[in-house]
């Protein structure tokens, strides 16, 4: 039986571009009206890692949060990675991401703490003449809530700048399909019918 693809969520706060970097990741180009789309956005892609295939389905809000106060528990359930997204032209994007952090990592039963990859995602990158985050800045966020310094990124949905590569660095960290666990059927007896 085959693996199922591993869960990527991005989360952050309304307006930094998650459905940007959703919609670049799915076409590979910049989409501007994203405003639109009232339900949840999902994605498969697969990667060759050497002789192994990774295969991750991204899950994206599409502007949810901004008629509830929560996101439901269900979009972060299975959650094997967790892209914090803000933006790098405004440090209250910034300054919120422990909630959604805390969000995140309290509603996705299933999973250990060390079984889910954080990335720390700054948005905006084509706006650095606005930066209100430095980079050291979000490595020390990082540092101070256990995201691997290689899951650090800037990237810009506008123009594509390092978004191909987040995505490709974060495939590189998530097991193959070989290496994961399959879904085992454990019953094995065959029974009769009622009569």
């Amino acid at each position: 039986m085959e693996s199922p693809p591993d869960k990527v969520v991005l989360v952050g706060d309304v307006g930094v571009g998650k459905t940007t970097l959703f919609m670049r990741f799915r076409t590979g180009e910049f989409v501007e009206n994203t405003a639109h789309n009232p339900r949840l956005g999902e994605f498969h892609k697969s990667w060759n890692k050497g002789s192994d295939k990774v295969s991750l389905t991204l899950f994206d809000t599409a502007g949810i949060e901004r008629h509830m106060s929560t996101i439901p528990p269900t979009y972060f359930r299975w959650s094997k990675v967790i892209m914090l997204v803000y933006s790098l032209d405004d440090s209250d994007t910034f300054d919120s991401l422990t909630n959604w952090a805390d969000n995140a990592i309290g509603a996705r039963a299933g999973r250990s703490q060390s079984d889910v990859i954080t990335v720390l995602v700054g948005n905006k990158l084509d706006l650095e003449d606005d930066r209100q985050v430095s980079p050291a800045r979000a490595r020390q966020y990082a540092e101070n809530n256990d995201i691997s310094e290689d899951m650090i990124f800037e990237v810009s949905a506008l123009d594509g700048s390092g978004v191909q590569e987040m995505f490709d660095a974060v495939a590189v960290r998530v097991k193959p399909e070989g290496e994961r666990k399959k879904p085992t059927n454990t019953n094995t007896k065959k029974g009769a019918c009622c009569a």
